[in-house]
């Protein structure tokens, strides 16, 4: 990710700005999480729903006792394939065309938080 992109876990403890903005934006993304309607996250069980936003709830509420060495390994292991799999539910539910051209769903708005996260939609080849 950004923030981390070659940092080590020791720098992720040491760095109190790093590490503060590396909460937040779990905290975010676990909270985004919640807000997705239940029959959307049973259509994405390859997504570990629960899992986010248990995150995001532990680091609200034991933000005194935040051990970073595991938040480094989330952010280094699991968000990238996390994005990974939301980069392809969007390129599924956003295709711009069907199999005639006709427009089937517009594009999703631009997501600012997640640079990498494709968030235009593409055509079939």
């Amino acid at each position: 990710m950004i923030f981390s992109k070659g940092k080590s876990a020791q720098e992720l403890v040491d760095d109190r700005m790093l590490n503060l903005a590396i909460a937040r934006l779990m905290e975010i993304v676990g909270e985004a999480a919640n807000r997705v309607p239940f029959e959307e996250r049973t259509k994405h069980p390859e997504i570990p729903w629960t899992q986010i936003i248990s995150l995001r709830n532990r680091l609200i509420h034991g933000y005194d006792a935040i051990d970073y060495e595991i938040l480094w390994q989330i952010l280094n292991h699991d968000l990238p394939e996390l994005v990974l799999s939301l980069e392809r539910i969007l390129d599924i539910k956003f295709e711009l065309a069907d199999d005639k051209g006709r427009a089937i769903h517009p594009p999703p708005p631009p997501c600012s938080f997640f640079p990498q996260l494709k968030t235009t939609a593409r055509r079939r080849p």
